[in-house]
């Protein structure tokens, strides 16, 4: 256990040292690549655009995963029919284009057994990279008949509360696909949270709208999409407002364990990121910017609660309005799994027949394979919470967000429309 800790955070600290360097060397060793292999003439913006991975960085939480993990190299252009190939996957958004990555061969990203994040599975086993205008894309899907989302669920959560599990358990039926945690769907939502003016706020409406649709292929294909638990709260909103024949299904847990297990799988190292003043500015909707600058405190726990505090609320505030919601918390998964498997599937719009099915995806790790394993987070040491820390917890809880926090796990307890074993 001792050595398990020791080594993981000298894993978390030699990436750490090798980001400043490698972010300086990357874009020096990329612009001398486009000289010997860029395109020999300036190409029309509206041009799909492919390069070949050359050295995949690899870095997970040290760097984000954008095209800057790579050193590339210009292929050629293409035809935008390439997207449409059944091994090109959406990856990622930024202001201008939409970047859509192509794995090994033998790589199918959607078999979440394999690769049970897809936005760690795509980076880290990208063949080749695909860039396309927004407006080449908006383009092309003009020609599709539009669609209200009916053929998709979404489940939004806080991180760290079994949400990956529910995922899995949604594969084992069978009867859909399964994106568990698509980069480019947080890209689009953190875009938003940054938009400051109206224009700014319905052209990134636009690109979420798009990036669900170019992640849902198939419009006569079911779909489940596993949102990543951060930065992602004002989806349950923005989602329903664009699509609004999609299905809302919100998992949460006791803040407690959640901030301890996300202590675990960042380590002593990139946990206290999360919240810093920095990420707060660039990652949190103003509305919650705001909440912060007048409650300021100090210590990394505080931080960390008022984060998952900013994931809960939106959730909690559509739910006063909205009575096709539903919610989940962990706990309730642990003390009746089958009710909780047969409620889940009938919240997903999903045969009650496949529930012992969807409770084999117990009987292992969910997140096997992946940066976040039990195996790789077992030996990690986590920080003590004080008595004075959920105190605070439970006052700010209340006071700026109307959410009552019970017990010493801080367990949510008036989230509306919340199934906790009553099947």
């Amino acid at each position: 256990m001792i050595m398990g800790h020791v080594l993981t955070t000298a894993h978390d600290l030699f990436t750490f040292l090798l980001l400043p360097p490698c972010m300086f060397i990357q874009p020096v060793l990329q612009s001398f690549l486009n000289l010997i292999f860029g395109p020999r003439k300036k190409s029309s913006s509206s041009l799909v655009q492919t390069y070949q991975v050359l050295v995949n960085l690899k870095m997970h939480f040290a760097w984000p995963n954008d095209t800057s993990k790579y050193l590339l190299r210009f292929k050629g252009e293409d035809d935008i029919s390439c997207l449409e190939d059944e091994d090109v996957y959406l990856s990622g958004v930024t202001d201008t284009e939409f970047h859509f990555i192509r794995p090994t061969r033998g790589v199918r990203i959607t078999e979440i057994e394999k690769f049970p994040l897809q936005n760690f599975s795509l980076y880290d086993n990208a063949r080749e990279l695909i860039k396309v205008p927004h407006e080449t894309i908006f383009g092309y899907l003009k020609g599709r008949k539009d669609t209200d989302g009916s053929n998709i669920t979404i489940l939004h959560n806080i991180g760290r509360c079994g949400s990956t599990l529910l995922g899995h358990m949604i594969y084992q039926t069978g009867e859909c696909e399964v994106l568990s945690e698509p980069g480019a769907l947080l890209q689009s939502l953190v875009m938003n949270n940054q938009a400051t003016t109206p224009e700014k706020h319905q052209a990134s409406l636009d690109i979420i709208k798009t990036t669900i649709l170019l992640l849902c292929k198939n419009p006569t294909s079911k779909y489940f999409i596993k949102v990543t638990g951060m930065f992602s709260g004002r989806a349950v909103h923005l989602i329903h407002q664009i699509l609004p024949g999609s299905r809302d299904i919100f998992l949460h847990r006791a803040l407690i364990p959640t901030m301890i297990s996300f202590n675990k799988v960042l380590g002593t190292i990139y946990f206290p990121s999360l919240g810093w003043d920095q990420t707060f500015h660039l990652a949190l909707p103003a509305r919650y910017q705001r909440i912060w600058q007048k409650i300021q405190a100090e210590g990394i726990h505080k931080r960390f609660l008022f984060f998952l505090l900013c994931q809960l609320h939106p959730f909690f505030l559509e739910s006063q309005v909205r009575e096709d919601l539903v919610s989940f918390s962990y706990e309730s998964l642990m003390k009746d799994k089958e009710g909780f498997a047969r409620s889940l599937l009938r919240a997903s719009g999903l045969s009650e027949v496949h529930v012992q099915r969807a409770l084999t995806a117990l009987e292992h790790d969910s997140q096997r394979n992946t940066p976040l394993s039990r195996k790789r987070t077992a030996g990690v040491k986590t920080r003590h919470v004080t008595t004075e820390e959920r105190e605070w917890a439970r006052k700010v809880a209340r006071e700026e967000f109307g959410i009552e926090l019970t017990g010493e796990e801080l367990t949510v307890a008036n989230i509306p429309h919340s199934w906790e074993g009553k099947d």
